[in-house]
C-alpha cells in the first residue's frame, strides 16, 4: 500500500486541521509528536477518538497501514531516510487492568524485562520524567533504551531506541496519553533471514466509556524476510504477532497485586 501523505499546513489565524483518514492520523501524530504547542495534536485527538471508538473491533486483527517517508521523518525531526517509503502495521486495543494512568506506570517502569516477557534484557536511561510523569505531575517521560529480546520461532535481536510519552488535554477535558517510539539504527538479529534498518512507532492512548485503557498503535519498520520460502506480507504479519503478544503481557502486569489499578 503506498499513499501519499499530504500534511495540512498550520497557520497562526486558525487551528490545524487533522486529517481525516485513519492511515494519514497515525503517521499526522507521530510527525507532531514533539510539537511545543499541543494545538495539532489536539485536533488529532477530536478526529481520531470517535474513529476509534467507531472502529476497535476490526482494529483488534491488526493491518497495514500507510508510508512513513522521508518527508514525515524530516518533518518529525528524527533524521530519518527512506528512498520509498515504509510500510506500516496498527493494532487496537482495549486493556482490562485499569485505565490510562495504570498504563504510564507500566511504560515507566524502569525494569521493562518484568512487563515483557520476550524481553531477555533491559537497559533504560531516563532522560526526563523520571519521578513526575506517572502521577501527571509533568507531562513529558522520555528515555534511551538498549533491549536484547526473543520473538517468534526463537528469533533474538538486539535494538537501541528512544521512547517518548506525552499527557495531552482535549477541548472537551479529556485526558490523554502519547507514546512514540524513534528506532533510526538498524536491528541486530541472531539469524540472518530477517533484517530491520529502522523503526518508528506512534500510540493513542485514552480511557474507554468503562474506564479502562483503550490504545491504538501503529509501527512503521523498515524491514523484510530474506527466506525464499517466506510468503509476502509475512513480515507485517510477524510485526503484528509481536505487538498482539506484548498487549497481552502489558495487560497482565497491570493486573499485578503490587500496586493498585488505577484510572
Amino acid at each position: 500500500m503506498r499513499i501519499s501523505i499530504i500534511l495540512p499546513l498550520l497557520f497562526a489565524c486558525r487551528p490545524p486541521e487533522a486529517p481525516s483518514t485513519f492511515e494519514e492520523m497515525m503517521v499526522y501524530g507521530f510527525v507532531h509528536f514533539d510539537d511545543e504547542d499541543p494545538e495539532a495534536l489536539v485536533a488529532l485527538g477530536e478526529v481520531l477518538v470517535p474513529w476509534v471508538d467507531a472502529n476497535v473491533e476490526n482494529l483488534s486483527e491488526g493491518y497495514e497501514i500507510a508510508t512513513m517517508t522521508s518527508a514525515d521523518l524530516e518533518e518529525a525531526g528524527v533524521g530519518g531516510q527512506t528512498e520509498s517509503g515504509i510500510i506500516g502495521v496498527s493494532l487496537g486495543v482495549d486493556y482490562t487492568a485499569g485505565g490510562i494512568t495504570r498504563f504510564s506506570e507500566a511504560m515507566v517502569w524502569p525494569q521493562q524485562e518484568d512487563v515483557f516477557s520476550h524481553f531477555v534484557e533491559f537497559e533504560r536511561e531516563i532522560l526526563t520524567g523520571e519521578d513526575c510523569f506517572a502521577d501527571t505531575s509533568c507531562d513529558r517521560f522520555a528515555a534511551a533504551d538498549t533491549l536484547h529480546a526473543e520473538i517468534a520461532l526463537g528469533i533474538e535481536f538486539w535494538s537501541d531506541y528512544e521512547v517518548a510519552l506525552r499527557w495531552l488535554e482535549l477541548s472537551d477535558g479529556q485526558r490523554v496519553m502519547l507514546h512514540q517510539l524513534v528506532g533510526p539504527a538498524p536491528t541486530e538479529f541472531s539469524t540472518n533471514i530477517i533484517n530491520v534498518y529502522q523503526q518508528y512507532g506512534f500510540s493513542f492512548i485514552y480511557n474507554n466509556d468503562s474506564g479502562q485503557a483503550r490504545r491504538v498503535q501503529a509501527l512503521w519498520a523498515d524491514g523484510e524476510l530474506l527466506s525464499s520460502d517466506a510468503a509476502e506480507g509475512s513480515y507485517l504479519s510477524l510485526s503484528i504477532t509481536t505487538m498482539k503478544n506484548a498487549n497481552t503481557d502489558l495487560n497482565d502486569w497491570m493486573l499485578g497485586e503490587d500496586t493498585e489499578s488505577s484510572q
